[in-house]
């Protein structure tokens, strides 16, 4: 019985966990399995037969002898369509077509001989076995026919991950959308940003954010595997799920398909924006693509081409509540865009793979993919309700990303006993996100009512490099299969991130004012009219560039103790490298000045920090001020599970693992610069400062001369900084 630490779940549920990833345990990341015995018509073993494997798409073929007991077993191989044949003295040569093997999955073919006088030979279309005898009745590999067939929007094949059981959508606010979209799935639960998603084994993740990056056709897609609980060693880098997706190879024959989709709002039902039955906002989304692959030498080397467009044409009805739209234009100079406002989102994707057999042996893979992408409303407006009111197509963001990456890959397979698995990866993803205030003034917000200007966390450009390397070595015996392998990985993280540069104002209710459009129209003793309650400004150095590197290591035994019980056993070693925090000393001067020099601070301290909370006040002493600027830290994690078929009819498992996550690099990012010396910002809040109460109020009337109403320097006041501490990798256990 399957349980997770610290969740309430059904007992069914969570066996079901279980069994979807013992599969992989022994198969591998990228391939699968094919097992079997070879009996005579008595059941008695075939100890002299010999099995040959071919691909039927490249014609490459495998052989191996049966063992002491008849069994044979072919590892490791790349998921499609194969032939089989046994040959054996005295016996009618059997050849089965169309055997099946799946991605993380065991497929199990018995072979019964029968005895002749003269040579004849017995061919069979094969039909696959719909059950995995080293898992139950759950599956949790999506394959071709499955991605081909079944309807999904927008052909976003990652959707397909639903269909298994314990994994759900995240439906957070920027589950897809927002400046900080995550990969949208949730596994048993977890965090959506502690998932793994790979393609052909290697990373395929935003690491500063947790999202999964721009993929490619799902034309281009031979199946794909979802791990929900995983207690195999060779699986890390995921406090939460793993995705594991396998591009399809081409072969001897040549294939292709063209595809195209055109949906217009002429076909569907009336979509009120803003709530008004009487707009009804446009619609109409293109997505169309080709995908061909075939022979470059015949049954040596082959090549896959695949290209896709999406492009949709959307809008948002944007409704503000009586009197908004002309007090903000009256007493704040500002113009509000009540109305529908069409926006365009589209991507562009490809991919070029090439597979080269220099022997039966040898498996090189060659594989780049691209992708251009454009979201004219990633971070989304219009809305009501809420302490923000209705946003403002301003407050809104659009997006930019150019994605690529390479990859090469070998699996030898020298002999039956021995196979090698080497991948190597570098990609760059470059991620601009953008305001769509054209005049980047500050962030307006009347509680309640609306919100508009540039969004606080805005603009966003970063530009993220990561390079891979990634070598298991396997060694098969009788009953053991050894699996020790490498997976060694860096990040380039440059960008720019002006955590409210821009400036942020809030206007509400307070004193004899009952709402926020009376205090933007009030009259401001300090000129004009208007009085914020609080206004925010951040100021100095905006760019970060630095490294990252995840280091890992793993060891593995699938131990077959009887036929009825296997254990597997291992242990896997993650370390994470984050660069240190830029020189504090600034905290040190600070600290030196004595009560008088805290009192105008507010210093916010991050979990598990030996700082603390300041308010105006004191005293203080140097002490707190005491920080650590370790982010690095590694983990041994070990893992542990069985497999036990106890009657014909039942099958018990069970398992403990701990698994480790990586630390996004975004949040770190923000804490990077905003340390007090490289980036400051100030605070300023309605009598919270006793030397300038109406601070706000003296900044939105005048801001040193201004007439965008933010600072253009540094000034003095109350000023807020974040103290780094100490943190560790993501961590969940699992029994």
């Amino acid at each position: 019985m399957a349980t997770r630490r610290l969740l309430s779940l059904l007992p069914m549920a969570a066996c079901s966990a279980l069994t979807m990833t013992l599969a992989a345990q022994s198969t591998g990341v990228t391939t699968g399995d094919l097992r079997g015995l070879v009996r005579d018509t008595g059941g008695r073993a075939i100890t002299g037969a010999k099995v040959t494997l071919s691909d039927d798409a490249t014609g490459l073929s495998r052989s191996v002898n049966v063992d002491a007991s008849g069994g044979f077993a072919f590892r490791l191989l790349t998921p499609g369509s194969y032939t089989l044949t046994v040959e054996s003295p005295g016996f009618s040569t059997k050849k089965i077509s169309n055997v099946g093997v799946r991605l993380a999955s065991t497929q199990a073919v018995n072979v019964d001989m029968q005895a002749i006088e003269a040579s004849a030979t017995v061919e069979i279309v094969g039909q696959n076995s719909v059950v995995d005898p080293t898992r139950t009745q759950v599956s949790n590999t999506i394959d071709s026919n499955q991605i081909t067939n079944l309807p999904i929007n927008r052909r976003d094949f990652t959707s397909f991950s639903l269909t298994t059981p314990l994994v759900a959508s995240d439906n957070g606010p920027t589950s897809q959308g927002g400046a900080a979209s995550g990969s949208g799935l949730s596994f048993l639960g977890q965090n959506p940003r502690a998932n793994n998603i790979m393609v052909d084994g290697l990373d395929n993740n935003d690491i500063s954010v947790g999202s999964t990056r721009t993929t490619f056709s799902q034309d281009a897609i031979q199946e794909f595997v979802v791990v929900a609980n995983g207690f195999s060693a060779e699986y890390g880098r995921a406090a939460g799920g793993a995705l594991n997706i396998v591009t399809k190879s081409g072969g001897n024959d040549f294939s292709g398909d063209v595809f195209a989709f055109f949906r217009s709002d002429k076909f569907d039902a009336k979509r009120p924006g803003g709530g008004n039955p009487n707009v009804d906002t446009p619609f109409t989304q293109k997505q169309f693509g080709a995908t061909v692959s075939g022979p470059l030498v015949k049954d040596k080397l082959f090549y896959l081409v695949s290209v896709e467009r999406y492009d949709t044409d959307d809008a948002t009805n944007t409704v503000f509540g009586p009197g908004v739209v002309a007090t903000v234009q009256n007493y704040a100079g500002y113009t509000l865009h009540p109305g529908v406002q069409i926006w365009n989102e589209n991507y562009t994707t490809g991919l070029i793979k090439l597979d080269w057999y220099a022997s039966p042996a040898s498996h090189w893979t060659f594989r780049y993919n691209a992708a251009k992408e454009s979201n004219g409303s990633q971070l989304g407006w219009g809305g009501a309700g809420g302490p923000l009111g209705v946003l403002d197509q301003t407050s809104g963001g659009s997006r930019d990303i150019t994605d690529q990456a390479w990859s090469f890959a070998n699996l030898w397979t020298p002999s039956g006993t021995f196979v090698n698995d080497f991948r190597i990866l570098g990609s760059k993803r470059d991620h601009d996100l953008q305001s769509l205030d054209p005049t980047l003034g500050p962030s307006i917000t009347l509680a309640g009512e609306a919100t508009f200007g540039t969004q606080r966390f805005l603009p966003q450009v970063r530009t993220e490099k990561d390079y891979e390397f990634f070598d298991a070595a396997t060694w098969f015996t009788s009953k053991n299969t050894f699996k020790l392998g490498v997976d060694l990985m860096r990040t380039n993280l440059e960008g720019s991130l002006p955590l409210q540069f821009a400036g942020v104002y809030r206007f509400q209710a307070f004193g004899p004012f009952t709402s926020a459009l009376q205090t933007m129209a009030a009259p401001n003793p300090y000129g004009g009219y208007g009085l914020p309650v609080a206004f925010i400004q951040g100021f100095g150095a905006d760019s970060l560039s630095f490294h990252t590197g995840y280091y890992s290591a793993f060891l593995q035994d699938t131990w077959q103790i009887t036929d009825k019980f296997s254990l597997n056993l291992g242990a896997r070693y993650d370390k994470e490298s984050l660069p240190a925090f830029h020189d504090v000393s600034d905290y040190d001067a600070l600290a030196a000045g004595g009560p008088q020099q805290l009192t105008s601070w507010s210093v916010y301290a991050l979990p598990g920090s030996t700082g603390a909370t300041v308010v105006p006040g004191g005293p203080y002493n140097n002490s707190l001020f005491q920080h650590s600027n370790d982010w690095s830290s590694s983990r041994i994690s070990p893992r542990l599970s069985f497999n036990w078929q106890a009657t014909d009819s039942t099958r018990f498992y069970g398992g403990y693992g701990v698994f480790s996550g990586r630390t996004q690099l975004g949040p770190y990012g923000a804490v990077y610069l905003n340390n007090g010396t490289d980036m400051r910002t100030i605070v300023q809040i309605l009598q919270a400062d006793p030397s300038d109460p109406f601070a706000p109020w003296r900044t939105w009337a005048d801001a040193n001369g201004n007439t965008n109403r933010r600072y253009q320097s540094y000034p003095g006041g109350i000023k807020s900084l974040l103290l780094p501490g100490h943190s560790e990798m993501p961590e969940t256990k699992q029994s």
